[in-house]
């Protein structure tokens, strides 16, 4: 965890830059996110009937011509080649964590895959020639445990947050992710909550084992509440299982915006040279979960989606660092 008085922006032109500024950890509820949501709604609208958005120049909007300029097949075949080298081995390192557990502990072992897991990210990132800045984490405290609900559009969403956020994190996955040699058990060993989406019942279940989970070892949390990418870059409607899972813990839902992913690879499917790019990961202030209820869960899955797109929009409208709401 970083300290409490700095947080940490990487760029392509200064990679070793640090941005010191003041912590405003204090959460927020559901009735001032929907003030803000309304309120830069109402002002986005009206910048965008002044100015139109320039697809072409802007770091963030994908569009095809830009791909096709900038894609590389090299780029590509490199990225590809560090990808899975790496794989094999800080999977490696992986395999004697779980080795280690007797010995250390299921809690360290855990943690040292979460590390192992950024490691490897970065790497990833940096083949990919995929540069990152992150906004708002002095609106988060280091000590703390949250769960990060994030817009999903590419691949390359789950590297940049486990790049940019200082956090002890797991996820909430799909349990055939699972059965993935090598990455599937690196991803089981660090506590990620599967669910079983074709069973209820199971996935409940699921649920409410994740909930002792992290009652027992506390740590925050990656979820992406639309349930798969999104096909043109919108945020689409949020799913509830995820953000349940939020209300029974009683921890504070991040809403996270990730700008630019799709610059990297594009939206088309099937082979496509990565383009190198630019990425924003912006993070609102924390959502307070004490006080609601099962019965909440629909205005608060609304509530998060709305806050996430506001601040995705305002960010890729030119208007500066939107954390701050």
């Amino acid at each position: 965890i970083m300290p409490t008085s700095e947080f940490v922006s990487t760029s392509a032109e200064d990679p070793t830059r640090k941005i010191r500024g003041t912590r405003n950890p204090s959460p927020v509820n559901i009735d001032e996110v929907n003030h803000t949501v309304a309120r830069v709604s109402c002002s986005l609208t009206a910048n965008s009937e002044e100015k139109d958005c320039d697809q072409e120049h802007s770091p963030l909007i994908y569009d095809n011509s830009y791909h096709s300029k900038n894609g590389s097949t090299v780029r590509t075949i490199w990225a590809l080649i560090n990808s899975v080298a790496w794989l094999v081995v800080l999977g490696a390192g992986v395999l004697v964590c779980a080795l280690l557990i007797p010995f250390i502990g299921l809690t360290k072992a855990q943690r040292l895959t979460w590390r192992i897991a950024c490691i490897y990210f970065r790497i990833c990132l940096w083949a990919s020639s995929v540069s990152y800045t992150v906004v708002g984490l002095e609106n988060l405290d280091p000590n703390g445990n949250y769960f990060f609900a994030c817009n999903h559009q590419s691949d390359y969403d789950i590297p940049l947050i486990f790049a940019v956020v200082p956090f002890w994190l797991i996820s909430i996955a799909k349990s055939s992710i699972a059965l993935i040699p090598i990455f599937g058990w690196a991803v089981a060993l660090g506590g990620t909550i599967f669910i079983q989406r074709s069973n209820h019942k199971k996935a409940v279940s699921s649920l409410d084992d994740g909930c002792k989970a992290l009652r027992k070892r506390p740590r925050s949390v990656l979820l992406f509440p639309e349930g798969t990418r999104s096909e043109d870059g919108e945020v689409k409607q949020f799913k509830k299982g995820g953000l349940l899972l939020a209300i029974q813990s009683g921890l504070a839902v991040v809403p996270v915006a990730i700008c630019g992913p799709r610059r990297v690879m594009g939206r088309a499917l099937g082979w496509r040279p990565m383009a190198a790019a630019h990425c924003t990961v912006v993070l609102g202030r924390p959502v307070a979960t004490a006080g609601l209820s099962y019965d909440d869960r629909d205005a608060f899955c609304a509530a998060l989606q709305a806050e996430v797109a506001r601040l995705k929009a305002e960010f890729e409208a030119g208007g500066g660092p939107a954390a701050g709401g």
